[in-house]
């Protein structure tokens, strides 16, 4: 018999983690003040802070969409959280180009809201 023929599976490449600086440079269209909900700014009040901060981390593919978006570290408020993981799932973005070829990069972003009484 005839040994079977192997057809190599496509290289898939591994997202490369770069500075929030160059994701930032390369996004194209996306709502950048993402706000917390009125009863999330409410419990924000009645908590008496000033400010909350959270980090996404976002990774892009290849086209420039963002292939996954996950929670690094919440605000402590899960409907602002919320807000902001579907706010950056629609941010669009140009492709990272190394070598001449588009490659997935991921980055995390930081996100403070300031509570202004």
């Amino acid at each position: 018999g005839e040994a079977p023929v192997v057809v190599p599976e496509p290289k898939r490449t591994e997202p490369t983690l770069v500075l929030p600086s160059v994701v930032e440079g390369m996004k194209i269209s996306g709502e950048e003040q993402l706000h917390p909900p009125v009863a999330v700014k409410s419990m924000i009040a009645r908590d008496g802070k000033q400010r909350v901060a959270a980090s996404v981390k976002v990774c892009v593919d290849e086209r420039g969409a963002p292939a996954s978006v996950s929670l690094v570290k919440g605000t402590g408020y899960p409907g602002y959280d919320d807000v902001l993981m579907s706010g950056v799932r629609t941010w669009r973005y140009r492709p990272h180009v190394v070598a001449g070829r588009p490659i997935p990069v991921c980055a995390v972003v930081q996100f403070v809201y300031r509570f202004a009484n």
